[in-house]
Order: structure tokens, then sequence, then C-alpha cells
């Protein structure tokens, strides 16, 4: 067993979702490289058969992703960003920005008392 508590041969992406999590889920998402990655992977269709679902997408970098100001925090994606509606039913992938941002605001914030 590795230190990160999976068995060794099982390979990568797909291979390792069939094997470790059978009937798995994974679309709607944005993998970010640089491809291929540090173990020689490539986003379908370069590398055939599929390694990663393909029910995905796989930007080069995360400066191509479109945010709104990344280097000053704000991670929406920008109205022209090509992946605004890349997540499962046409939303935006990810966390709801908009809404961790709020939930990090009242952090620290005594709870409201019961009535």
């Amino acid at each position: 067993q590795r230190e990160d508590g999976f068995e060794d041969g099982i390979a990568n992406g797909v291979r390792a979702l069939d094997s470790y999590a059978p009937g798995w889920t994974f679309e709607g998402n944005v993998i970010v490289g640089p491809w291929p990655n540090q173990v020689g992977l490539n986003p379908p269709p370069i590398m055939l058969p599929p390694q990663f679902p393909q029910q995905n997408v796989f930007p080069t970098s995360f400066d191509d992703l479109g945010f709104v100001n990344r280097a000053g925090g704000d991670y929406h994606l920008a109205a022209t960003s090509r992946y605004r509606h890349a997540g499962t039913g046409g939303r935006e992938p990810g966390a709801d920005i908009t809404e961790v941002s709020s939930r990090r605001m009242d952090r620290g914030r005594a709870a409201p008392s019961a009535p």
C-alpha cells in the first residue's frame, strides 16, 4: 500500500475511479493542466482510451479559465470565460463563489439568539 492509502497498480483517472468508486459520476468539472501532467497523462481526445472522464473540460492553466480578477482573489468566472457554463446542467463549474465569499464574511460573527 502506498502512503496515500491506495493500492499500487490500479492506475490513474478512469481506471482508478472504476476500481475505487464503482458507479462513479464525475462530470461538469474543470480539470486544469499543464498537459501532459506529472505522470504523463493527457486529457481526451489526446489520449485514447481516455484516462479522464470525458464530460469535463481541460484547460492548460488557471490563467485560461477567465477569472474576473485571479490576482485580486475574485474567482468568479468573467462573462467572457468560455468555461462559464461548462458545469453540470449548464451552470458554472466548481464552488458557488458568491456563497463561499458570503460564508467567509459571516465567520466570526455571533450566531443569532433563539427567539
